[in-house]
């Protein structure tokens, strides 16, 4: 006898510490595991810094993740504070965010971004080196 294989998710967002029940009667209890709201290690935010004409830029990056966008790219020569823009930005309106995270790059974005967001999350990373 023949069966088709099905795959299976779910998908648990927010702190959902209790244990759920999938439609085909099977329970599923997670690790009581919460995420923090921001990813520490990454996140030096700038507190009451006095931008003199940054407003436009600010109000670039708050119109831009209005947008339904999960991901903002800045870049540019170093120097003319784009790190600290962005760190201001989400000091002002952390709130506003369920999570979030700021991740300077320098050169390998993808490595860059796999071990920050490892080391932020406290994950066991086998082999960066291969990516």
């Amino acid at each position: 006898m023949f069966s088709k294989k099905v795959d299976k998710s779910v998908k648990v967002e927010g702190d959902n510490l209790a244990p759920i029940i999938t439609g085909d009667n099977n329970t599923l209890n997670l690790p009581r595991h919460k995420i923090p709201k921001v990813l520490p290690k990454q996140v030096g935010l700038a507190n009451d810094i006095d931008f003199v004409g940054r407003k436009e830029e600010l109000q670039n990056v708050d119109e831009l993740l209005n947008q339904n966008s999960m991901l903002l790219l800045l870049n540019g020569i170093g120097g003319i504070g784009k790190s600290t823009l962005v760190s201001y930005y989400l000091n002002q309106h952390k709130e506003a965010y369920n999570y979030y995270g700021f991740i300077q790059v320098d050169n390998d974005i993808k490595l860059n971004l796999v071990t920050a967001l490892s080391t932020s999350l406290n994950l066991q990373s086998e082999k960066i080196d291969d990516l």
